[in-house]
């Protein structure tokens, strides 16, 4: 790996360890966060985190994930930020996955999840801030462009919305 030097900057570096150990620790803890149990009980142990210190050791290293571009659900599966079963309801993934969607349309309707009552922040606006770089998921005026019709001449499809 070359190392760049630019005259003035050679202090910023100091103190801070080589590119490459960063790297191999991230990789190695990587490693270990989708290292898996045949009977699942390690990754059951690290969603649920009911340890406080292995509750801030998850939550630190999926800080240092995310700062890499690397987006991983703290609960682990989306599956686990859906509201419970009400009565009647499949409980088939694709129905679920699909009920989720129908019902939670907006960035307020997701926050309102009953998983994230306790909670001063809100997972999906962090993830998806980073996605779409947003600093919030609140709703923004939209400008639909002029389209030209099939007759050659400017046809408006619609005026401006907002998107909820």
């Amino acid at each position: 790996m070359a190392v760049v030097s630019i005259p003035g900057l050679d202090h910023l570096h100091e103190g801070l360890p080589p590119l490459g150990e960063v790297l191999d620790e991230l990789n190695a803890a990587v490693d270990a966060f989708f290292a898996r149990s045949a009977s699942g009980s390690a990754r059951r142990i690290l969603e649920e985190a009911n340890d406080p210190e292995l509750e801030k050791m998850k939550l630190d290293l999926l800080r240092m994930l995310r700062h890499e571009d690397i987006y991983v659900w703290e609960r682990g599966a989306i599956e686990a930020y859906y509201p419970e079963l009400q009565t009647n309801e499949s409980n088939n993934k694709n129905d679920r996955a699909r009920t989720f969607c129908e019902r939670y349309t907006t960035a307020e309707a997701i926050r309102g999840l009953p998983i994230f009552q306790d909670s001063a922040t809100c997972e999906f606006d962090l993830i998806f801030g980073a996605f779409f770089g947003a600093a919030s998921l609140e709703s923004s005026p939209v400008e639909i462009p002029e389209q030209i019709g099939a007759d050659g001449t400017q046809a408006e499809f619609a005026e401006a919305s907002a998107l909820e």
